[in-house]
């Protein structure tokens, strides 16, 4: 079949027409595979079970380091838990979705607590979970840049000292 795009004559004038590669739309992942890597289709549904599986436990892994950090906030004793839990719920982008809450400051009325409460835990969940969980924060690179800026504040000569330095305190 010929693909490209052509002028077709309407009775509303030229107009384009394309044709659309058919076998393209009805190719299966596997044969998709097969055909690029030049390998029968039974090698290439095995490459591709095993990709889905190693992406799957990948992704299930990623999950378990992100839950394990916030186990150990949530097993800490707390005063306020729902401000804690209010919090998490900021730092992820569900607050503005639960019993009509607004903003961090309608959070605060409604739990009868400051504003800057709910700010240090949205903003400690924000170090914990990775850059592209959190929703309102900064981009993974700005973080990056900031880290850097602030550890050359705190006295460090310069970005590969400061980042040594900051793996092996946290190590």
């Amino acid at each position: 079949m010929t693909t490209g795009t052509f002028i077709a004559h309407s009775e509303s004038g030229p107009e384009l027409a394309i044709t659309i590669n058919i076998a393209a739309e009805l190719d299966t992942p596997d044969e998709i595979t097969a055909e690029e890597f030049n390998v029968a289709i039974d090698t290439a549904r095995a490459f591709n079970a095993k990709l889905n599986e190693a992406t799957e436990r990948a992704r299930i892994q990623g999950a378990a380091e992100v839950l394990s950090q916030l186990v150990v906030i949530f097993l800490e004793r707390c005063k306020n838990r729902e401000a804690r839990d209010w919090g998490l719920a900021f730092s992820i982008g569900l607050g503005s979705r639960m019993n009509g809450i607004r903003d961090l400051a309608h959070a605060a009325r409604v739990l009868n607590c400051t504003r800057a409460l709910l700010s240090r835990y949205k903003r400690r969940f924000d170090s914990l979970l990775p850059a592209d969980i959190r929703v309102y924060g900064k981009s993974p690179e700005a973080c990056e840049t900031y880290l850097h800026a602030r550890l050359t504040k705190l006295g460090y000569r310069n970005k590969e000292h400061a980042t040594t330095s900051n793996t092996a305190a946290t190590a």
